[in-house]
């Protein structure tokens, strides 16, 4: 089965996935002695075995971490927020500082990128609930490593989930840090978002300018 999400209806998930990340930016406030900026790119709806082609370094990088927080209520699934290897190293050094050694990073981590992407991923559920009036609750967050498609498994049909993935950028300094957002429904539940999303849209199309 193929979904879809027309330019209009996708254009409004941008919208609102962006709202979420300004709400997450002000949460996150100040790494020590940098201030932190969110961006997002355009959400995309496509199935998870395509989801990681957007975040790996490369077709060697098979151990990426993740959280994940199950999503309940109006839409069923998960939420995760997925990074490269490299990036989550950076991410980490965003918070302790330059001078630490690669050892004890790779100890600091996965504190780091659990308290980092509960903040993003409770605030982009968050604008979907609050935007299309619906209610959706996440459940506590886990840290996983290995791809997005091994990560999940939503519950109702066993057929392939779909996921709309935006990626966030991190603009702290140079490199910049990136990882990938992405609320993986049951085909179902993606046709429920998919068909809240439409009238929705057209409505906010139909308002005066």
């Amino acid at each position: 089965m193929s979904l879809h999400l027309d330019p209009i209806p996708r254009d409004v998930l941008t919208e609102i996935m962006s709202l979420g990340v300004g709400r997450a930016e002000g949460a996150l406030g100040e790494f020590p002695g940098r201030k932190v900026r969110l961006f997002v790119s355009d959400a995309r709806m496509l199935d998870v075995t395509r989801a990681d082609a957007f975040v790996a370094d490369g077709p060697g990088d098979t151990d990426r971490p993740s959280v994940r927080k199950n999503v309940t209520g109006a839409f069923e699934g998960s939420a995760l927020l997925h990074f490269p290897h490299s990036t989550s190293l950076e991410l980490v050094r965003c918070f302790v500082g330059e001078d630490i050694p690669l050892e004890a990073l790779e100890d600091l981590r996965r504190d780091a990128v659990l308290e980092v992407a509960n903040v993003i991923l409770n605030a982009c559920v968050g604008a979907v609930g609050d935007a299309l009036g619906v209610g959706i609750a996440t459940g506590l967050p886990s840290f996983v490593r290995g791809s997005i498609a091994d990560r999940v498994d939503p519950p109702g049909d066993r057929t392939t989930p779909y996921g709309v993935c935006t990626e966030v950028r991190f603009e702290v300094r140079d490199p910049a840090v990136t990882g990938l957002v992405v609320l993986v429904l049951s085909v179902a539940s993606m046709e429920a978002l998919v068909e809240t999303l439409e009238p929705f849209a057209r409505h906010l199309e139909s308002l005066p300018s």
